[in-house]
C-alpha cells in the first residue's frame, strides 16, 4: 500500500486483539478499585486478597502489552516488533492461567486448617493439582523454547502462526488445564456445599432461604470457575485440531484468560464472608 496506509487484511487481526483485550482490561480496573474500597485492612493481608490483586494486575499488564504490540504492528507495519517483546508477552499470556488456577488451591486449603490437618492428608489433597500444574508449566516451557528456537530464522510471529495447527504442546496444556480446573472447582464446591448442608441440619444454623441463596451462589461460582472456562478450552482444542487460523484461536485463548480471572475474583469476593 502507499506510505501511511496498511492492508485491511493486516490491520483487522490487530484490531480484533485490541478490542477483546481492551474490553476485558477495562472490566478489571473498576473491580480492582472496588476490591480496595470494600475490603478491610485485615482482609487485605490475607493470601486470597493478595492473589486476587495480583491476578487483576496480570490481566491489566497483559492487556497493555498486547494492545501496544498490536498498535505497533498497525502503525509500523514495516518495522516489526522485537522477538524478545513478543515472546515475553506470549509467555505472560500462556503462563498466567497456571497462577490464576492456583488461587483455587487457597480456597481448598481454607477448609483444612494446618493445625488440625495431618501432613499426609495435605499431600493427598494437593498431590493431583500440584502435579498437574507442574506438568502444565513444563509443557508451556517446552512450547516457548520451541517458539524461540524456531523463530531465529523467520521471526516469532511468522513461526508461531505456522506451528499453530495441531500443536501438541498447547493441546496437552489445555487438556491438563481442564483436569486441573475440574478437580479444584469440584473439590471446593463439594466442601462448601457440605458445610452449608451441615448448617441447614443444625437448628441454630441458617434458615432455608439463606441456604437457597447459598445454593444459587454455588451455581454462579460453578459457571464462572468451571463451565465457562471449560467450554472455552474445548473450543480452543477444536479450533487447533481443525487447523483454524491462529488469530481465531488466540482470541478465544485471550478471552478465556480474562474469564478465568473474573470467575476466580467473583467467587473469592462472594466467599469473603467466611474466614480466610
Amino acid at each position: 500500500p502507499p506510505p501511511g496506509l496498511a492492508y485491511i487484511a493486516v490491520v483487522q487481526p490487530s484490531l480484533s486483539f485490541i478490542l477483546v483485550g481492551t474490553i476485558f482490561m477495562c472490566l478489571l480496573l473498576p473491580i480492582l478499585i472496588l476490591l480496595f474500597l470494600f475490603s478491610t485492612p485485615t482482609s487485605r493481608k490475607h493470601p486470597v486478597f493478595l492473589s486476587n490483586v495480583l491476578a487483576i494486575s496480570i490481566g491489566i499488564i497483559s492487556g497493555i502489552l498486547n494492545d501496544y504490540m498490536e498498535y505497533y504492528s498497525i502503525v509500523y507495519p514495516l518495522d516489526p516488533m522485537t522477538d524478545n517483546y513478543i515472546i515475553g508477552t506470549v509467555a505472560l499470556l500462556v503462563l498466567s492461567p497456571i497462577f490464576i488456577d492456583s488461587i483455587l488451591l487457597f480456597r481448598i486449603v481454607a477448609f483444612y486448617p494446618r493445625q488440625l490437618t495431618s501432613f499426609s492428608k495435605y499431600v493427598l489433597i494437593l498431590a493431583l493439582p500440584v502435579t498437574v500444574k507442574t506438568a502444565r508449566f513444563i509443557v508451556i516451557s517446552l512450547f516457548l523454547y520451541h517458539i524461540a528456537h524456531g523463530a531465529s530464522t523467520v521471526g516469532v510471529a511468522e513461526f508461531a502462526s505456522s506451528v499453530w495447527p495441531r500443536n501438541r504442546y498447547m493441546i496437552t496444556e489445555w487438556s491438563l488445564a481442564m483436569v486441573d480446573n475440574l478437580y479444584s472447582t469440584s473439590f471446593f464446591l463439594w466442601k462448601l456445599g457440605a458445610f452449608y448442608l451441615t448448617r441447614l441440619r443444625d437448628p441454630a444454623g441458617s434458615s432455608n432461604s439463606d441456604f437457597l441463596a447459598h445454593v444459587r451462589n454455588l451455581l454462579v461460582m460453578m459457571l464462572g470457575n468451571f463451565i465457562f472456562p471449560f467450554f472455552l478450552t474445548v473450543i480452543q482444542i477444536i479450533l487447533n485440531m481443525q487447523d483454524t487460523s491462529y488469530v481465531t484461536g488466540s482470541l478465544v485463548r485471550l478471552a478465556n484468560l480474562y474469564v478465568n480471572i473474573l470467575g476466580v475474583i467473583f467467587a473469592t469476593v462472594w466467599a469473603s464472608g467466611r474466614a480466610w
